[in-house]
């Protein structure tokens, strides 16, 4: 079983260019969605502000957006680019519903049931994490099914209780787990970077 502190993979996950990590916007993929949500106005302003058009995750943290609903919109298809099951198209008519939830300081997991009935923990997640939501004093992560698959390779996150059916009960735990491994002197990198390696890499050694 490898360990985050080997120093193989330590230097590594603290190089990597997180808020750089990006998705490319295809306006043919994505326009008639909007439009099907009667929002092709608000594809134009996402086309006409998205540098190359590309979302990265600098930009849903630090971009001055006009409104919450385009913030929203734009966490969906930098979460979903493939428009995976169909969620960025079911919730795009309900932008507004989602942006006030999303903009919650309700503790968890009042915050997590507050959203409309249907959205998962992968998508409250995202949408927490890029609204610089904490809770019990972490700042929020994304937690998806992928994550969770590769967290028992390593030894310093593993959760044995954890699946994507009890996530919201053991979320805390998990961004306790997260951020305590992070914060180790022999790792010391942020939270958000030991996210993406365990997400992007996380089964590849």
């Amino acid at each position: 079983m490898p360990s985050l502190l080997d120093p193989l993979y330590a230097p590594l996950i603290r190089t990597l260019p997180v808020p750089d990590h990006s998705i490319g916007l295809t306006s043919t993929f994505w326009q008639p969605k909007f439009a099907a949500a009667q929002r092709p106005d608000l594809w134009q302003a996402i086309e006409q502000t998205a540098p190359e058009g590309r979302i990265s995750r600098q930009r849903l943290l630090e971009f001055d957006y006009p409104d919450a609903e385009q913030k929203c919109a734009e966490i969906l298809l930098w979460g979903y680019p493939n428009d995976n099951r169909g969620i960025v198209s079911r919730l795009l008519p309900h932008l507004q519903e989602v942006a006030r939830c999303a903009a919650s300081d309700r503790p968890w997991p009042e915050y997590a049931d507050h959203y409309p009935k249907g959205i998962g923990m992968s998508t409250v997640t995202k949408l927490a994490s890029f609204h610089h939501r904490h809770f019990d004093g972490h700042r929020a992560l994304i937690l998806d099914m992928r994550l969770i698959a590769h967290l028992p390779r390593w030894a310093e996150v593993q959760m044995p209780h954890l699946t994507y059916a009890t996530a919201r009960l053991h979320y805390l735990d998990f961004l306790h787990v997260m951020h305590s491994a992070a914060t180790t002197p022999a790792l010391n990198c942020t939270p958000e970077q030991l996210e993406f390696f365990l997400f992007a890499l996380g089964d590849s050694f």
